[in-house]
């Protein structure tokens, strides 16, 4: 019996009935030389039927993209007679010969032509499209030059994109011409295709850079005049008009309204009734008269085109105060107090905000809809100070009290807020139920900047329920919201949240994409700690990528800005997440320092009872202490993180989470592991490993029952583990309650290309003969040190 260890196992499962039978030499299968099959392609002639550009000689042809109905990437029309669509003779003949070749073994020219054929070829959707996809992510793997591969495999991706609407395909696509770049940088079609996906995808200022990339490299060209008529500026930019004085005309008003009816709704809560309380305050008739006027025709705006209906609503209560003098400044003051609330709320300072929302509603009762706005802020002040049960509990009876018809923005408000705090407790689904129901009530007010926050929330939750597909999608809708909003601080939060999706979901460089567009954002955004936020989001897609210079650079430029925030809620947050960030850059050489570090992070976000930021400070904690010598305290991280992590699978699949963390601490226990077997401890490392893939393994378990164990082999069976470890192969075989150890260094990039040409022959059903020398050489490095 042969098991597959989640210690990036070299053995999988499909090739263990083949490497049993293989006894036939001990020369793995070297790379030929390429046999000229994508030369020959080239010659054939081949027409531009596609928007992306491949990596062959492509004659020209415009491509005009329209967006359909409901879609979110466009669909592009290429110019061009039939006969561009049939295929020639020698397309026909070559095709023949790819298979031929294709049927002895997995030749990653062949592979390269055959994907093109389908793509251009072979059907619009379907079976040839996904083909070409694989063929060329298999291509890609075993070819030794790659960028021509990737920049043909970003250009498939692409086209399954529109053709799907799969922001993933998107994602992918970025990542493997940003691959191609990196490898070859004057690759003209590569840069095209970078620049094509980050468009797609809505990345509007890296996008702009990338199509000034394409003009450096290829100027003269149809397809650079093409990259010229591009937009070198975001698509649409979301500008709201100015809001009208407070002396300006009723029309005026009335259109102010009408374009922004959100920040015409705050404008009436936030300043015109707050001036009109300083004027009755202040004993000024008249100009009361005048302001509540104003307010009047803003609520009188909304509630008739089927907005919010508070703000008239409020104003109706002042009215019906007319003739009690002590009824009307009482509720004048109330207004006021809310106004201070709001203000202090707006500037983070939540403690000194909820004690404003507090008066508020010991003297709201002449307004139900001022009392029903400073109850659902003063449980958001309470949410962001981190009394999660006290903010639940004052969100209810705003649900419950408030009609949705009249109160749209603020019950849609209050079931973005009942979503954050379930997102943050980690009650996936909850928090998905809540944010689309926000959503309903966001789009039917018209407020598009909230409508595609609460979709980047969904998309964050739907990250953890094990359903990519969904979670993409849910990524792409929000991205295609905020698009105009290039000032918004949740387009900001939004590629912060995508871009860790993609760091995860193994795409690092689509994410570095992602996060260098947040800092862009951020800047724009002008607030200095959302700038922060991002480039220590940066620092660490940095620091994974091997940029310990570039990351350190944003900690540099992220530190000032948090040490110089007010002591408060708000500056703990962000200097937990600065320490996470020094941890692994400036503090990396001095391990005393960087568990201090942690140590302060740790105790804020477990404070917060935030799991998912807690993780990878545990994580990286392990990490640290370990190069300090100090396993033991290593080990204790490692298993408070995996405890983390099952209390996350009682209630729901989180198997994208799980594998997003066993990613991240696979280099602590690969280093634990190795610790175990240099110190003479072979079963203590093999127990190590076992912890870990049980961990992953176990989902749908009820609240407090155990990791199942996986059943004992039975005496006659010998089981086998493998984990490479850098060049290091280890192998434990287990018979009985008897453990062993075989080590042996070897050279990783030849085992894992074996692995990958048997794998991609066997799919193919290529010639058996073709696969011997590949399967002896890994049974040799596989079993044979274990044979007897």
């Amino acid at each position: 019996m042969i098991r597959r260890s989640t210690s990036r196992s070299v053995f999988s499962t499909l090739l263990s009935g083949a490497l049993l039978g293989a006894h036939c030499g001990t020369d793995a299968v070297q790379s030929r030389d390429p046999t000229s099959l994508v030369s020959a392609l080239s010659r054939a002639g081949v027409a531009r039927s596609i928007e992306p550009r491949l990596s062959i000689p492509t004659a020209y042809r415009t491509c005009s993209p329209v967006l359909p109905p409901g879609a979110s990437v466009p669909a592009a029309r290429c110019a061009g007679s039939r006969v561009d669509s049939i295929p020639s003779p020698a397309i026909l003949a070559l095709a023949d010969s790819t298979r031929k070749r294709l049927g002895v073994e997995a030749d990653p020219d062949a592979l390269h032509v055959a994907a093109i054929i389908d793509l251009l070829w072979a059907g619009s959707e379907g079976i040839p499209l996904e083909r070409s996809v694989s063929y060329l992510r298999t291509a890609s793997r075993l070819t030794d030059h790659p960028a021509a591969v990737l920049t043909d495999l970003a250009a498939a991706l692409l086209v399954r994109a529109e053709r799907h609407q799969t922001g993933r395909d998107l994602l992918e696509a970025i990542d493997a011409a940003s691959g191609a770049v990196a490898l070859e940088p004057t690759n003209e079609g590569a840069r095209f295709n970078l620049a094509l996906g980050l468009e797609r995808l809505g990345l509007d200022g890296q996008a702009q850079r990338a199509w000034r990339a394409v003009l450096q490299v290829d100027s003269t060209s149809r397809w650079a005049e093409e990259a010229k008529d591009r937009p070198l500026a975001p698509a649409e930019v979301r500008e709201f008009p100015a809001p009208p004085a407070l002396t300006a005309p009723d029309s005026e008003v009335a259109a102010y309204a009408e374009a922004a009816p959100e920040a015409a709704m705050l404008l009436g809560w936030d300043h015109v009734l707050d001036s009109w309380s300083a004027a009755v305050i202040g004993g000024d008739a008249h100009g009361a008269d005048r302001l509540l006027h104003s307010a009047t025709v803003i609520g009188r705006e909304l509630e008739r085109r089927g907005r919010d209906a508070t703000l008239a609503d409020g104003v109706r209560a002042v009215r019906a105060l007319a003739d009690r003098p002590s009824a009307t400044l009482a509720l004048a003051r109330a207004h006021h107090e809310y106004a201070v609330g709001r203000l202090a709320y707006r500037a983070g300072d939540y403690d000194a905000a909820e004690r404003s929302f507090v008066q508020v509603l010991r003297a709201a009762g002449y307004s139900a809809a001022l009392r029903r706005w400073a109850q659902l802020h003063r449980a958001l002040a309470q949410a962001y100070q981190g009394h999660l049960d006290a903010a639940l509990a004052g969100l209810r009876p705003v649900v419950a009290n408030a009609d949705p018809t009249r109160y749209p923005s603020l019950v849609g408000r209050a079931h973005w807020a009942r979503g954050t705090i379930a997102l943050r407790r980690g009650r996936y689904e909850e928090a998905i139920r809540a944010l689309e129901s926000a959503a309903v009530l966001f789009e039917r007010t018209g407020e598009r900047e909230n409508l595609g926050t609460v979709q980047y929330l969904a998309a964050d939750a739907r990250h953890y329920l094990a359903d990519p597909a969904a979670e993409y999608a849910a990524i792409q809708r929000a991205l295609a919201t905020l698009r105009p909003f290039r000032h918004s601080v949740w387009l900001h939060n939004l590629l912060l949240v995508a871009a860790r999706f993609a760091a995860a979901d193994g795409l690092p460089r689509a994410a570095a994409h992602l996060q260098d567009e947040g800092v862009e954002v951020a800047e724009r955004v002008g607030d200095s700690i959302h700038v922060a936020e991002a480039h220590i989001a940066r620092a660490r897609l940095r620091v994974a990528a091997g940029m310990n210079q570039a990351a350190s650079e944003d900690v540099v430029a992220a530190e000032g800005i948090v040490r110089a925030l007010e002591p408060g809620p708000r500056k703990d947050w962000f200097l937990a997440d600065l320490q996470l960030a020094e941890a692994v850059t400036s503090l990396a050489g001095q391990p005393s320092l960087a568990v201090a570090a942690l140590d302060s992070s740790a105790r804020f976000w477990a404070s917060q009872h935030n799991q998912i930021r807690l993780m990878p400070v545990l994580v990286t904690r392990a990490e640290t202490e370990l190069a300090s010598g100090n396993a033991a305290a290593a080990t204790a991280d490692l298993d408070r993180a995996l405890a983390l992590l099952n209390e996350q699978s009682t209630s729901v699949a989180s198997m994208t989470l799980r594998a997003s963390l066993l990613d991240a601490a696979q280099h602590v226990v690969d280093r634990l592991v190795m610790l175990r077997v240099r110190s003479g401890r072979p079963a203590e490392a093999l127990a190590d490993l076992e912890r870990v893939r049980i961990s992953l393994a176990s989902t749908h378990r009820r609240p407090g029952e155990p990791a199942r164990e996986p059943p004992a082999p039975a005496r006659e069976q010998v089981t086998a583990e493998y984990a490479l470890v850098g060049d290091t192969l280890l192998i434990w075989t287990i018979v009985g309650g008897t453990v062993q150890l075989a080590r042996s260094t070897v050279d990783r990039a030849l085992l894992v290309r074996a692995i990958e040409r048997v794998r991609a022959a066997l799919e193919l059903r290529a010639d058996e003969a073709a696969l011997l020398p590949d399967l002896a050489a890994l049974y040799d490095w596989l079993l044979r040190p274990i044979e007897p």
